[in-house]
């Protein structure tokens, strides 16, 4: 009698365990689940992101220069452009006008992404410095991309200080005259 109970006490402890034990197991495969789910939304989430950027890396080769003109105007010269992300903050910029061959090699705040818009507003300002405006003076250059730069990012008008910008070096070459300028 004493061991009828005894079992039949262990057999409740046992099928009470063997209960939590399924709970437990059913919350764990509902938990389980859900960070697939998570996991599934993530991947997808980083392979629209990755698909963004790379389509962002072919707009931004797009718009910046290659090294094709700068090989037509010169055949003494290398090239080292190793962004760290995807898409880069650095930049170079290579154009002439006159006899003038003028050269640029930026870096903008930011890196990825915004350092890519930066460059890319850059790049844009410095077509319209040298190509629309006919500047060919670095440090006029220079003060036109910065007017550039304010227009484009709209804060000229409201008076906020903008703390987006690039560093840059600009070199102007006139080979027939042999002057060079630096700024």
């Amino acid at each position: 009698v004493l061991f009828s109970i005894f079992l039949f006490n262990r057999f409740r402890v046992i099928s009470k365990q063997k209960k939590v034990i399924e709970i437990q197991k059913k919350e764990t495969e509902k938990q389980h689940k859900i960070t697939e789910l998570q996991k599934q939304k993530i991947e997808v989430i980083n392979h629209e992101l990755t698909d963004s950027i790379n389509y962002a890396e072919k707009i931004q080769s797009a718009l910046l220069q290659s090294t094709d003109n700068v090989r037509k105007a010169t055949s003494d010269y290398f090239n080292i452009y190793k962004p760290k992300d995807i898409v880069s903050g650095d930049f170079y910029w290579f154009g002439r006008l006159g006899n003038a061959k003028i050269l640029i090699a930026a870096d903008c705040t930011g890196h990825g992404v915004p350092g890519a818009f930066m460059s890319l507003v850059g790049a844009n300002g410095l077509n319209s410095s040298v190509r629309e405006h006919q500047l060919n003076e670095t440090n006029l250059i220079l003060e036109d991309l910065n007017r550039f730069a304010f227009s484009s990012l709209n804060k000229a008008d409201e008076g906020e200080s903008v703390r987006d910008g690039m560093d840059m070096s600009l070199i102007s070459f006139n080979p027939k005259t042999r002057e060079m300028t630096f700024s």
